[in-house]
């Protein structure tokens, strides 16, 4: 784990390095709704840097399960335009999922943490532009400048020792079938052995780009 965070920040340091018409944003965390009431996570942050090579995003954030482990998920949608059902301003999960031909949307997987003896996490992730090694739906970040970009985390429970890097690198590892969000779709359902705990979305970061 330590060999891909160094690699992931050099990567994260040369794109960041190498911009020259960047879009910077910052976005407030909230809680997920699978967890109750939806609530913004007072001081933590999310920030999302664009340009034409790609996505690099960072997710600090706190009130997390001590010892738990936690995957951040990249949802993209290339042509947010065209989104239909909008919560608000924004895309909604279930555009992302069931409406992704004419979204053109995507998921991807960011990054994956344990959470420290406070609770708190930082997430980093660097998406390249085009077409995507591991998504959902196979459809790639086709618009790094202009699409509308979510951070979702995915609380995997306490982690299992002999299953923790399933559940740092994977959408179902450690966790119970019937725990999965009913929305994903089978791709994102074959990646990583399920296990005992009961998983669930956890907190969210939204960004639109002007």
């Amino acid at each position: 784990m330590m060999l891909k965070a160094l690699l992931l920040s050099l990567l994260s340091l040369c794109f960041l390095s190498s911009l020259a018409h960047a879009g910077s944003y910052e976005s407030e965390i909230k809680t997920h709704s699978m967890t109750g009431a939806v609530n913004v996570v007072k001081g933590a942050k999310a920030v999302l840097v664009s340009s034409e090579a790609g996505i690099s995003g960072s997710f600090t954030t706190k009130g997390l399960v001590p010892g738990n482990i936690y995957t951040m998920w990249v949802a993209i949608m290339n042509k947010p335009e065209a989104c239909a059902l909008k919560d608000a301003d924004h895309c909604t999960g279930k555009e992302v999922l069931k409406n992704s031909d004419v979204v053109e949307s995507d998921v991807t997987y960011g990054d994956g943490v344990i959470a420290d003896k406070n609770g708190t996490a930082t997430f980093r992730t660097f998406i390249p532009a085009g077409d995507l090694g591991y998504s959902w739906l196979g459809k790639g970040l086709q618009n790094p400048t202009g699409a509308e970009v979510h951070f979702a985390l995915h609380d995997h429970g306490p982690m299992i020792a002999a299953e923790a890097q399933d559940m740092l690198s994977t959408s179902r590892g450690g966790c119970k079938e019937d725990s999965l969000p009913k929305l994903w779709p089978a791709s994102a359902r074959a990646g990583g052995k399920p296990g005992p705990n009961k998983c669930t979305m956890a907190q969210f970061a939204i960004f639109k780009q002007k």
